[in-house]
């Protein structure tokens, strides 16, 4: 959703520089207003370096550590690569017995450390 907000914002932003671009130019601008619109454009292209950074930090709590849900707090995490149909048969699976793929993946974790004596 913040990346939509985001590419929003930014297209908005270059909608308006490019708006300033195409203005006709006058035959003799006073400085201020020269001023006004280099300004102006200054203020649309930092604005929309603002918003960017703030998207690509990643979230963080107040001891600046990387944010996490406080149900994982303790716990490891564990990555593996499969193939596009393993993970098809694993979500059907879960759907048909209503568990999460996570909670499918620990039980049989767990019966093969059983099985073991792990």
């Amino acid at each position: 959703m913040a990346k939509a907000t985001l590419a929003a914002s930014m297209a908005k932003t270059q909608k308006a520089l490019k708006a300033l671009e195409d203005r006709p130019a006058v035959e003799k601008p006073v400085v201020e207003e020269r001023f006004g619109r280099a300004a102006k454009k200054q203020a649309l292209i930092e604005q929309g370096s603002r918003m960017l950074s703030k998207t690509l930090e990643p979230r963080t709590r107040g001891d600046d550590k990387k944010y996490f849900a406080a149900t994982r707090q303790g716990m490891k995490r564990l990555t593996t690569i499969v193939t596009p149909e393993f993970h098809k048969r694993l979500k059907i699976t879960a759907v048909e017995h209503d568990v999460s793929i996570e909670k499918l993946i620990l039980e049989a974790i767990e019966e093969y450390l059983a099985r073991h004596r792990a």
